[in-house]
């Protein structure tokens, strides 16, 4: 498919104009419109906070505890060390940077699953004692933990929709769409 030719094929079969679509979306960085492109199919997007590292969204887990959130991912491999942190998260507001490996957190051997635990079990505006390594230079950051945003979704079929948006979702996903899908 030549540069641009996905866009003209996706306009085409539309009947509409995407390129605006295309600019924001795609090639740009805004997030799409779920729940507006969804709801007409009877589709709800729900929200709700990661439960962890692991979390790849669905359906929520057993727990009912809120986590709270450092606003970094770690590197994959042995040692934690920082692999992005995110803007305006709260070890950005500490100080902390990407490429910085954690040493100590309030005094314990850091450790991905010790970094885990801490998010699991600690409490919005709690301040935590976190010591990393940045380059060869040892430095001391204090991080306010604050709640965990509601960063990760999934869909349901909407039992309430009303019977266009039924026949809509119907003739989009199959038949299969008439009735929810098993816990």
């Amino acid at each position: 498919v030549p540069e641009g030719g996905f866009e003209a094929i996706a306009a085409e079969t539309a009947g509409v104009d995407l390129t605006d679509f295309f600019a924001r979306y795609v090639h740009g960085t805004a997030d799409l419109p779920l729940v507006d492109l969804l709801a007409p199919f009877g589709v709800d997007v729900m929200v709700r906070a990661s439960e962890g590292a692991k979390d790849k969204g669905g359906l929520p887990g057993k727990s009912k505890t809120s986590r709270t959130w450092l606003g970094a991912i770690l590197a994959a491999g042995a040692e934690p060390r920082l692999k992005h942190v995110l803007t305006d998260g709260p070890a950005e507001r500490a100080g902390l940077a990407a490429g910085d490996t954690l040493v100590a957190i309030d005094g314990i051997r850091a450790t991905a699953e010790s970094l885990e635990r801490t998010l699991k079990f600690g409490r919005a505006d709690e301040v935590i004692s976190v010591q990393a390594f940045r380059r060869d230079e040892l430095m001391k950051f204090s991080v306010e933990l604050e709640d965990a945003p509601r960063d990760t979704c999934w869909l349901a079929l909407a039992d309430d929709a009303d019977p266009d948006a039924r026949a809509r979702r119907i003739a989009w996903l199959g038949e299969r769409s008439r009735s929810s899908p098993p816990d």
